[in-house]
């Protein structure tokens, strides 16, 4: 019961309920009246005006007292008409009352029962007007602010009065009061009415009540109804499920299908009401305005244009709205996505909680499922994440595409290569795709190729599911979306260089792993051609890796396997008995080529040169399991040659320029790989002396097919600058034309025998010259000297058979130095073969000039003998105190043996070098041929000296008779004898003949000191010269007869011989073969 306080000072009038509640109402006049009432009978209400009618009823609805308002209505409906008692009852019914209260009277008036019934009751208090007159009645009604019945949503709505007035009665209750869930009672008596009524409770009061009460009961601010009925579209959408956003961080189970269920479903049952709205108000404005977004909402709308992609979608419905926000969280809250997929059901999956059904048109729901099951697609090729749960979430989705679309589900993604599924490589799909298919802002286009729901595109996506799960298995994750763009964007060489990063991740995990390589292979062919037949010859493939060659797929395989040491497997793979090329598509040549690239990487790679240890190691374990099976392959042997070398320069100790250790590719890389023994000697005492090991060294690298430069000297290193082209090549002029002429790689080049056999002949010569300079720069003349007699042995010319009668005569005993100039061109053919170690058959001599200058290509011989011939040991060189017949004694200090010798090398020097080097080797045997006519005269001095000493000695009493001064003495070192039966088989040399005509000189010269000695000497003095070569050039002049002649006569015969070989040498005929 409402007690009523009038006050005088105001105009409106405060009425306190039970509760001490206050509701405002509107002063009925200024009357002191307190806790009086007045009833009036159904005749006195049937005289009141109008007015007072009205304002009663405005007390009455103040007082929330339906029942007096239910009696004065049915007594007064000529004055108080339906809408204007419910706009009354909108106006001054508390929003707090209980809707049970009134809504019986609500749908009372809205059937207009109470007409029928007439007037009830005894009567109703009046005591609030009863007091006013008519006039001040009506002013007073005048001033009432009664609302309208229409709220302002619903204004352009033709609609009937119980509906506006449920719609904005419950619109004052959430304002007013926020109590929202007074709403239902209100509403729920009239939704049998109204269909509006029911769409509009549906689509706003059922998904705010679980927004705000049921679903999310939280603290934070709730839209108001006011707001949310605004909403529309991908706001709405995005209003209604950023609580799902939010408490998927929070929880495991996102609750995204059950708020497109139970919020986003009925909110969509108004859809069209909305829309209409919407086209109503631009009617009337012209345009549209965009409702306000928070911050968050714009920062999540940003990816995708939401007004853009409606443009192209086929409906037109609120619905596109949801698979638009699927597609775009997808990006980076996919497993929300496919919580909400996995688990809704699509647009007919909707909770309406009893209060109605879906009302989509038949053709535009068929539509909208499409549409999401293409959001679907979509939200797979969106996702940019890689890790190993998004891919499984991805698999989620395909099985649930395969269920809504009806189709085959695939297998599990753990699943072997075999059982996995196939595509139709004739399918238009993988070859008519454009580059931006996979832009998310196309993703939901109709006709989309990738995402329009269809036996094609399904295949196409369980493809790039499983390539992604293998590539993360190989190590490599990607994201679908990526994986796809591998598949049609990249080009063969970015598909080749991601295949190389794998296998390289792969060589660095599984090492030797047999079974492991077998399973990775086995993916890797499969993500090449995605399980078509390997039967097919097909040169690329139809996987993600389709667009590299075949061959260089399998060829990088074998690489990394040969890398990795799984030399079993690749014979099992790549070398089958059966040769059966077709399951990998690789020949045998290419087999081999790839074979032996990788063990020139290790080879390269390593940083010792030991076989046993490293890349050596690695590189020598690939020859020797692959080289048998292919025999035939020169390739491997000449590898196995490098092999040996190296390993054989790994004992020396060897350091590059700036303090580098050597290594095995310096070898590849040097221009003049043999060079390096010039290091090598240079830096390791006394290595010449092994110059059998580096010969083999030298040949070994001949053998592997590794040129040198021609502009590189072969023992003059400080020299190489100046140095003469081709002067110490590795190979000869025309083998150079047939080993290395591919400088990239020369181990496939295959040289001829005679190339090979040229070229080792030459790099021994070359090496020999290499340790005759190092033996030199030591000091070891005696080694450098044994090099060149013994082992620089020029190549054997062109010979003829001559009879013995061709020897030259001996000389007569009174020859002049005109004859012995005369006779000396008999010394050419003895130059030709003047060597120790290699002796020619009697009567065999040079035919000719030209066969003697065939050797003028072997420019290490002359070099290295005339290096040899002009070194002065600094340590063998006779002080002038010292005795000339005391050193004579010692073969190292011997300086007239180490003339002889040197002498001997320049003989060497002078037959093989060309014609512009003989000025230069002539000089030098002028200055030797000077040093040995000064040592001849230091012992002559001394042999007079003594002679006087012992002349002087002979007239002592007692003493014995005259004798020779050298009777009975041996003053020199007894020289070797050759053999009487070698006479005839070893020619002369220079100074042999020399030597011999001297003495015949002597003994003409001093008959009397011939005299003296025996017959038989004598005879065989005169035998030795008559013949011109019993003894070899070191013997020459030993015995004590050879040396005491007349040096005159022995300069002009050797002069003589000297000039007419050089005549010989320059083509032209001696004086006494003018005649021939």
């Amino acid at each position: 019961m409402f007690t009523l306080s009038l006050q005088t000072s105001h105009e409106q009038t405060i009425f306190q309920d039970a509760n001490n509640n206050n509701v405002k109402a509107y002063t009925l006049d200024k009357l002191h009246i307190r806790n009086r009432q007045y009833t009036l009978t159904m005749d006195e209400i049937a005289r009141l005006s109008p007015a007072h009618c009205v304002l009663l009823a405005v007390h009455f609805a103040t007082e929330s007292n339906i029942a007096a308002l239910r009696a004065l209505t049915s007594s007064r409906s000529d004055a108080l008409e339906t809408d204007l008692i419910l706009r009354i009852l909108l106006t001054f019914l508390p929003e707090s009352a209980d809707p049970a209260l009134y809504t019986s009277y609500v749908h009372e008036l809205g059937i207009k029962t109470y007409l029928d019934q007439g007037p009830k009751g005894t009567g109703v208090d009046s005591s609030s007007v009863v007091a006013l007159s008519d006039s001040k009645a009506r002013t007073r009604a005048k001033r009432l602010e009664i609302l309208p019945l229409a709220h302002s949503s619903c204004q352009d709505e033709a609609l009937d009065s119980i509906t506006l007035f449920c719609i904005h009665r419950a619109h004052l209750i959430d304002s007013q009061t926020g109590l929202l869930t007074l709403v239902p009672q209100l509403v729920d008596p009239f939704l049998d009415q109204s269909d509006f009524l029911r769409t509009w409770f549906i689509s706003t009061i059922l998904p705010l009540l679980r927004f705000n009460y049921e679903y999310y009961v939280r603290e934070n601010p709730s839209p108001s109804l006011e707001a949310f009925d605004k909403l529309a579209g991908g706001r709405g959408v995005e209003v209604l499920l950023s609580r799902a956003i939010e408490s998927s961080t929070e929880n495991e189970s996102p609750n995204t299908a059950r708020d497109l269920r139970g919020l986003v479903g009925p909110w969509m049952f108004g859809s069209s009401t909305r829309k209409r709205r919407k086209l109503n108000r631009g009617a009337q404005h012209g345009s549209i305005a965009a409702p306000a977004l928070t911050p968050a909402q714009n920062e999540t709308l940003q990816s995708m244009s939401l007004e853009e992609t409606a443009q192209d979608l086929i409906t037109d419905h609120d619905w596109e709205s949801v698979f638009i926000w699927l597609v775009r969280n997808a990006v980076n809250r996919f497993p929300l996505v496919v919580s909400a997929i996995d688990e809704w059901g699509g647009i007919e999956d909707v909770d309406y909680g009893g209060y109605g059904e879906q009302n989509l048109v038949e053709e535009v729901a068929a539509k909208l499922k499409v549409q999401y099951r293409q959001a679907g697609f979509a939200t797979v090729y969106a996702v940019e994440a890689d890790t190993e749960s998004t891919i499984e979430n991805a698999h989620s989705v395909l099985c649930r595409l395969a269920d809504l679309c009806d189709l085959e589900p695939p297998p599990e993604l753990a699943t072997s290569i075999e059982l996995l599924p196939k595509v139709d490589a004739a399918s238009s799909i993988l070859h008519e795709t454009s580059s931006n298919v996979l832009q998310p802002d196309v993703l939901l286009k109709d006709g989309h190729p990738l995402t329009t729901p269809k036996v094609e595109t399904f295949s196409l996506l369980q493809m790039f599911v499983y390539s992604a799960y293998l590539l993360n298995g190989l190590g490599h994750p990607m994201s679908i979306r990526n994986v796809a763009k591998l598949r049609f964007h990249n080009d063969g060489d970015e598909q080749l260089s991601m295949f190389q990063e794998i296998l390289r991740k792969l060589a660095s995990k599984q090492k030797k792993i047999d079974d492991a390589w077998i399973l990775s292979r086995q993916t890797l062919l499969w993500l090449w051609n995605w399980g078509m037949d390997e039967e097919e010859p097909a040169q690329y493939g139809t996987g993600i890796l389709g667009k590299i060659d075949h061959g260089i797929f399998e060829s990088e395989i074998l690489k990394v396997l040969l890398a990795a040491g799984n030399f079993d497997l690749v014979k099992q793979i790549y070398v089958p008995e059966t040769n059966d090329t077709l399951k990998h598509r690789l020949s045998p040549e290419e087999i081999e080529h790839i074979i032996l690239i990788a063990a020139m990487q290790s080879y390269d790679n390593a940083s010792n040169g030991n076989r046993t240890r490293g890349g050596m190691k690695k590189a020598s374990d690939i020859v020797a399991t692959f080289a048998p099976l292919f025999p035939h392959s020169g390739a491997f042997k000449r590898i196995e040659a490098l092999l040996k070398a190296t390993h054989a320069l790994s004992f020396y100790s060897l350091t590059l320029q700036h303090g580098v250790p050597f290594q095995p590719v310096n070898i590849r890389v040097a221009a003049d790989p043999i060079g390096l023994l010039i290091k090598v000697l240079r830096q390791n005492s006394h290595s010449y002396t092994q110059l059998d090991n580096l010969i083999a060294i030298g040949k070994n690298l001949v053998e592997a097919g590794l040129q040198t430069d021609t502009r590189v000297t072969s023992f003059t290193p400080e020299d190489e600058t100046t140095a003469t082209p081709a002067m110490f090549s590795l190979l000869a002029s025309d083998a150079g034309s047939e080993i290395g002429s591919d400088a990239a790689n020369p181990l496939f080049i295959e040289p001829s025998p005679t190339a090979i056999t040229s070229a080792k002949a030459l790099a021994e010569r070359r090496i020999t010259g290499m340790a005759i300079d190092a033996a030199l720069k030591e000091d070891d003349f005696e080694t450098a000297y044994s090099y060149v007699v013994n082992r620089l042995n020029p190549p054997l010319p062109v010979t003829s058979t001559a009879t013995p009668s061709t020897s030259p005569p001996p000389m007569s005993p009174d020859a002049s130095s005109s004859d012995v100039r005369k006779d000396s061109a008999y010394l050419r053919p003895a130059l030709s073969t003047t060597t120790t170690g290699s002796r020619r058959r009697s009567g065999t001599v040079t035919s000719s000039s030209t066969a003697i200058r065939s050797t003028s290509s072997d420019d290490i011989s002359w070099r290295a003998a005339l290096l040899a011939g002009r070194y002065k040991s600094p340590n063998a060189q006779p002080s002038p105190s010292s005795s000339i017949a005391y050193l004579t004694k010692s073969p190292h200090l011997n300086p007239l043996r180490r003339l002889e010798q040197r002498m001997d090398l320049l003989s060497r020097s002078l037959l093989l070098a060309p014609a512009d080097a003989i000025v230069e080797i002539l000089n030098v045997w002028r200055r030797c041929e000077e040093e040995y006519a000064a040592l001849l005269a230091q012992e002559e001095r001394e042999e007079a000296e003594h002679a006087d000493r012992a002349e002087g000695g002979g007239r002592i009493p007692g003493g014995f008779g005259q004798l020779g001064v050298y009777d009975g003495r041996e003053l020199g070192q007894a020289r070797r004898e050759v053999g009487r039966e070698a006479r005839e088989e070893a020619p002369m040399g220079l100074f042999d003949v020399a030597r011999g005509a001297a003495s015949a000189l002597s003994r003409s010269a001093f008959p009397l000191r011939g005299g003296q000695r025996p017959s038989g000497a004598r005879m065989s003095v005169d035998s030795a010269g008559g013949q011109g070569h019993s003894r070899s050039g070191s013997e020459a002049g030993s015995t004590e007869e050879g040396r005491v002649r007349k040096r005159d006569m022995v300069a002009s015969a050797v002069t003589g011989g000297l000039a007419s070989g050089i005549g010989w040498v320059l083509g032209a005929k001696p004086v006494d073969q003018g005649g021939h």
